[in-house]
């Protein structure tokens, strides 16, 4: 527990308010971010940053202090972003979005770049595998599974359904 009694952090996504709930089982707010119509949270790996999507913008946070510097509000999709998946180190995070498009963003500049785009399919969910490779997937409204490596598809599986989201596990041994 951290010195400011943030036992289990809670986000809810109506204006980006963050809760905490206390020692005595009660939520109280915490941090308010005027944030509207936020569709898509996630914390980086370290819990220091979470990224929130709004709209076809993603503005990343400083969990402890609220900040959210103007190279941290990240635009240039073109449609509303429907997935975030931070990367391992922290650096920066892969998103997707309702156009079929899935982009890299580095924090260090903020600058996004295009890894794959299917236009007429709304991608739902999209992850990174590191190996040897960078490996991405995502799953989309075409009921695929797909494998990206260096912007290429390397393959795609027929899910024989939409899938929603995708998720591995910490060690990357299980999708």
């Amino acid at each position: 527990q951290a010195e400011d009694g943030i036992r289990y952090p809670l986000w809810s996504r109506g204006l980006g308010d963050v809760y905490k709930r206390q020692i005595d089982k009660r939520i109280v707010a915490y941090k308010e971010f005027a944030l509207k119509s936020c569709k898509e949270i996630r914390f980086c790996t370290g819990g220091h940053m979470v990224a929130a999507a709004s709209g076809n913008t993603i503005h990343v946070f400083n969990f402890y202090t609220g900040e959210c510097p103007p190279n941290f509000i990240l635009k240039g999709q073109d449609t509303n972003i429907t997935s975030i998946y931070w990367m391992s180190d922290d650096t920066g995070f892969l998103s997707a979005n309702w156009n079929g498009t899935i982009e890299r963003w580095k924090l260090k500049d903020g600058t996004g770049e295009v890894l794959f785009s299917l236009k007429g399919t709304k991608m739902n969910s999209v992850l990174e595998i590191l190996d040897k490779d960078r490996w991405v997937y995502a799953v989309a409204s075409d009921k695929q599974i797909k494998e990206i490596k260096d912007k290429t598809p390397a393959r795609m599986m027929d899910a024989g359904v939409v899938l929603g989201d995708i998720i591995i596990t910490r060690k990357q041994h299980y999708m």
